[in-house]
């Protein structure tokens, strides 16, 4: 009788002991997703801003000088302390706006990438191909 005790007290705390291995690794699959989710959101909501700003800026076609200034701001990634900033590409009339995210599972970074378009406003002068979040997005027209 207590031999049989023993095993099932063995095997209840085998299966606890899975369970919560495994309770573990959901979790952290799911905050991972999360961080992803969240990274790309805000990817999306600057990369709208930043095409509306583009855009918006061909009420100026006309004129022979305008400034339009943006401030891009910085991503929040859910387990940093600071905003983190992001890299905002220009080719053509696309923006492409990058974060390069450490994977802890696969111990790769892995690059979490969100694009948009705009219609170029002509004559003016977009900022250098390639600015960061944080950074102050310029479009200038005439000297």
């Amino acid at each position: 009788m207590k031999a049989q005790i023993s095993l099932d007290l063995m095997l209840a705390i085998t299966v606890a002991l899975i369970v919560i291995g495994t309770i573990g690794i959901v979790s952290n699959e799911a905050t991972e997703q999360q961080k992803i989710a969240g990274i790309r959101e805000q990817l999306d909501s600057i990369g709208t801003e930043l095409s509306s700003v583009i855009s918006t800026s061909m009420i100026f076609n006309d004129a022979s000088q305008a400034t339009v200034e943006f401030d891009v701001p910085e991503i929040l990634v859910l387990g940093k302390m600071k905003p983190q900033p992001c890299k905002i590409q220009i080719a053509g009339k696309k923006i492409i706006l990058s974060y390069e995210l450490f994977n802890l599972e696969t111990g790769i970074p892995e690059t979490i990438s969100v694009s948009k378009e705009f219609a170029e406003p002509v004559g003016m002068a977009l900022p250098i191909p390639s600015i960061k979040c944080g950074e102050k997005f310029i479009i200038t027209r005439g000297p």
